[in-house]
Parts: structure tokens; C-alpha cells; sequence
């Protein structure tokens, strides 16, 4: 059995003033920061073996915050990169809903149909995601395994193991540094053990 622990990064400056971020390298704010520690402290309870994270700087600052005190390599994966956003990177939600309305509205009511100019769409980050996933099923002598890795694909990978339509990806949540964990036999048999959780975050105004 090997068991796979998804994390969402911390949060970043573009989270809180909602922008687009997919391939933009946004680093972590002083909350994700702080967000990326209480996981590590969390996540002291399991002997991880290897660790995966997507190549965007707000993932590796937090796979290098769990990291920390241990002796393990983090393995960069593109696999496990944001989604492209395209033309709607760095730009304002309200930017993008302003200058592609249609599209926008497509977004919101239909996100596996959204097609952004210049980006993916959800298939392609699935499918990418999916390959990560199932090469790493396949390592031998592994039995804990931290993936660091972005909001979109945290939501599509979970849809997917859930057995949901990816028009169902606004019906999963995942908030900053939330932690998702699937035990896998097989990558045809699993087992999902936790999804969202932030008990970590829940002495965040305390911490220092």
C-alpha cells in the first residue's frame, strides 16, 4: 500500500488579490509562509519517503518548508505544474470577467469546457497530472509520498479518483496548504483518506 499526501501550496500575494497565477512564478506571502510550517508541523507524523513538487516557486517554497529536518531530495515534476492560464495570467478575476465575459461565464458555470487562449484546458492538466501519478504508483520500496502541487490540480485529481465529471470541480474545495491523502494498492484501487483537511491552519492567528 502506498500512500500519496497532496498538498496545496501556502498562500501568495496574486491568492489574496485573486490574479490568475498558473505558470508565474508568485512566491509565497508571510501567511503562506507560516501556513507552509503548520503543515510541516502536521505532517511530523508521517515518515515520508519521497518528495514531489510542481516547479512553480510558491510549491517549492512549501515542499521546502515540510522538507525541512529531514533527509529526503525534493524531485521537481512538470507533470504536477499549475494549469496554464494563458492570456488570463497575472490579470484580476475581475480583469478577466470584464474583458472575456463569455468566456468567463464559461469558467464559472462550465470549467471543463473552458478552453483559455493560450492555456490548457482541464483535460490536458489531468492527463499530465495522471502520468506523475501512475509513475510514481509504480516505484518499489516506497510507502509514503508527499505531492506539492497547485489548487487546479489537487481539485482534478481528486475529482478524478472520486469518481465526479469534471464539470462537478467547483464541487471540491481546497484551501491554502490543504491536505488530501489517497492510499493506493494499485492505481486502480484505492482508498481516499482525507480530503481538505486545514486543522493545522487552526492556530494560525497564535502562531509566531
Amino acid at each position: 500500500m502506498m500512500k500519496f499526501i497532496l498538498i496545496r501550496h501556502g498562500e501568495t500575494a496574486w491568492n489574496k488579490e485573486e490574479r490568475f497565477r498558473g505558470r508565474k512564478n508568485i512566491p509565497l506571502n508571510a501567511s503562506g509562509i507560516l501556513q507552509a510550517k503548520l503543515a510541516a508541523d502536521f505532517l511530523g507524523r508521517y515518515k515520508i519517503d519521497l518528495i514531489y513538487s510542481s516547479p512553480m516557486q510558491r510549491a517549492l517554497q512549501t515542499a521546502n518548508e515540510i522538507r525541512r529536518g529531514r533527509d529526503i531530495e525534493i524531485n521537481i515534476d512538470e507533470g504536477i505544474a499549475d494549469m496554464d492560464f494563458g492570456q488570463w495570467e497575472g490579470m484580476k478575476v475581475s480583469e478577466v470577467k470584464k474583458k472575456y465575459p463569455e468566456l468567463f461565464a464559461i469558467w464559472l458555470s462550465a470549467p471543463h469546457q473552458c478552453q483559455i487562449p493560450g492555456g490548457e484546458n482541464f483535460q490536458m492538466v489531468l492527463e499530465r497530472s495522471l502520468k506523475t501519478v501512475d509513475r510514481i504508483i509504480g516505484l518499489r520500496d516506497v510507502e509514503t509520498v508527499l505531492i506539492v502541487t497547485h489548487r487546479v490540480v489537487t481539485m482534478l485529481l481528486l475529482c478524478h479518483y472520486l469518481g465526479l465529471d469534471l464539470a462537478r470541480f467547483w464541487d471540491i474545495r481546497q484551501d491554502p496548504t490543504s491536505i488530501n491523502i489517497i492510499s493506493f494498492k494499485d492505481k486502480d484501487r484505492f482508498c481516499i483518506d482525507l480530503i481538505n483537511e486545514t486543522c493545522h491552519l487552526s492556530n494560525l492567528g497564535n502562531a509566531v
